[in-house]
């Protein structure tokens, strides 16, 4: 990035309004195959499992004017100063790239103007099912619940396919009309006025539980499933697949899990069918998001690769008090093009299947 661009904080006078995010406990997950986790990796994970107690937090809304968006959700004031709390996840290169379109756009007079107040429902990760639904749709509830602005519009990522259908589906069962949804991708705009909310989420180190009462409304909108058990497959995702999945399948519907691919289901369905499951075990991924719309309780038991430093649906778990266990498990990295573009942990893992069946019924 230029070192001509400063991060800069939201202005004080900025605010317009600011939540109590509640206190919550957290829990370490039950751990099976903890000693095949690299060192590095299981003290990055201990740092969040171990916090115990997480106090209070603020979640503020601000009213920035006359700013530019760029990307998924980076936010630039009229000095090209970036607002810090919207880097989030963007890697340096990301956001020079976004400064240079930016500077272009500026110098040849065709970047887009809107004078509609206008909320930011977008960040890094836009065309994650699970961003979309704890990090970005919350957003949008919380403002429409809170702030008194009936001609405030919505900004999301522009996406295709299935996960621009969720965003609609999702927004809609808020009430919130897609005459009043904007869609942008990666060229800059410029807004008169935008509201960016703070302090909602921390990509790995918080999640508050604000962020439930968007799905919590949403999931009030759906019927509940018949099925108490049910066994998550990737089988429609391109990577992150059990080695032996059929032999696992089968011994899960032997159990009394019935068989779910949430990224084949639409919005509805998932929600429908996590609504009702009491068990769910399956390869941690995106569909997995969907825990949270299961009962407080729920007995959650996730397959995740050695490598994987992450600690997203935990979280989801320690706020809806499910019982939550991982099984640590050996990655397959084949030395194909397509492999070789994702970490370690998007590669395909081995679960023997005595350690599937104990696991599952543990």
């Amino acid at each position: 990035m230029s070192d001509t661009i400063a991060r800069i904080d939201e202005p004080l006078m900025a605010r317009v309004l600011r939540l109590a995010s509640p206190a919550f406990r957290v829990h370490p997950p039950e751990l099976v195959g903890m000693e095949t986790m690299p060192p590095d990796i299981l003290g990055i994970m201990k740092s969040s499992w171990d916090k115990g107690m997480l106090a209070v937090r603020p979640v503020t809304f601000y009213r920035l004017k006359n700013v530019y968006v760029c990307a998924e959700g980076l936010v630039f004031d009229e000095a090209l100063n970036l607002y810090r709390s919207t880097i989030a996840q963007h890697p340096a290169a990301y956001i020079a790239d976004a400064v240079r379109k930016l500077r272009e756009g500026r110098a040849a007079g065709t970047i887009p103007t809107h004078g509609n107040p206008v909320l930011l429902c977008k960040k890094i990760g836009s065309f994650n099912y699970g961003h979309w639904l704890m990090e970005m749709l919350p957003r949008a509830q919380l403002a429409k619940v809170h702030l008194n602005m009936p001609d405030l519009h919505y900004l999301v990522h522009s996406v295709t396919g299935s996960m621009r259908t969720v965003m609609r589906d999702s927004l809609a069962l808020l009430s919130i009309h897609p005459n009043v949804v904007m869609e942008t991708g990666n060229e800059p705009h410029f807004f008169s006025e935008l509201i960016l909310v703070d302090g909602l989420t921390t990509h790995g180190g918080y999640m508050s539980p604000l962020c439930l009462d968007a799905l919590d409304q949403i999931s009030a909108m759906v019927r509940t499933g018949h099925s108490e058990r049910i066994f998550v497959t990737r089988q429609s995702a391109q990577w992150r697949k059990f080695q032996n999945e059929a032999e696992l399948t089968d011994i899960a519907l032997r159990a009394g899990y019935s068989m779910v691919d949430p990224g084949a289901m639409s919005l509805a369905q998932q929600i429908m069918i996590f609504k009702g499951a009491r068990h769910v075990a399956g390869m941690t991924g995106a569909g997995i998001t969907n825990i949270a719309f299961s009962a407080p309780g729920a007995r959650v038991r996730l397959f995740v690769p050695r490598s994987m430093p992450d600690t997203f649906f935990w979280f989801i778990a320690q706020l809806k008090q499910h019982a939550y266990a991982e099984q640590r498990c050996p990655e397959i990295v084949l030395s194909t093009p397509e492999s070789l573009r994702h970490p370690s942990w998007n590669a395909d893992i081995a679960v023997s299947p005595a350690d599937f069946r104990r696991f599952i019924a543990a």
